[in-house]
């Protein structure tokens, strides 16, 4: 599981800014600033088309990233199959797509998979105490 998947979970209170577009939340309000010019302004057109999805991007650059990161497979990245209904997230097993579910989504998510999401969650956490604790001497 990943820190900001925990941390999300453990103190939702922390991401109180939230997009009006799209289920994104920020620690901060400009970063909600930078993400809406970014990604939902109206005023930069989207004219860059992904040849193999369609996706539009306002920046050439940001299709290059698009590619670079749903397509290819670079520096042996694993490809990203599996997709999130509810936010479009991709991950690349179905495992990994259940953990953001539980994390991002807990409403939508089903009691084993949340079940699931939350004894890893206390896996984890074990496993850094026992590591801090032999660290420590």
């Amino acid at each position: 599981m990943r820190l900001f998947a925990h941390y999300r979970l453990a103190h939702p209170g922390e991401l109180r800014y939230p997009c009006p577009t799209c289920p994104k939340r920020f620690k901060r309000r400009d970063a909600l600033a930078s993400h809406e010019r970014r990604l939902h302004s109206e005023s930069r057109p989207k004219t860059e088309a992904c040849q193999i999805c369609g996706k539009m991007f306002a920046e050439l650059n940001d299709l290059k990233g698009h590619v670079k990161l749903m397509h290819e497979n670079p520096g042996g990245r694993r490809a990203k199959p599996v997709q999130c209904e509810v936010c479009g997230k991709r991950c690349s097993k179905q495992n990994s797509l259940n953990m953001h579910m539980a994390a991002a989504h807990p409403e939508q998510t089903s009691g084993a998979n949340l079940d699931a999401y939350r004894r890893r969650c206390v896996q984890n956490m074990e496993r850094k105490r026992r590591k801090k604790m032999v660290e420590q001497g």
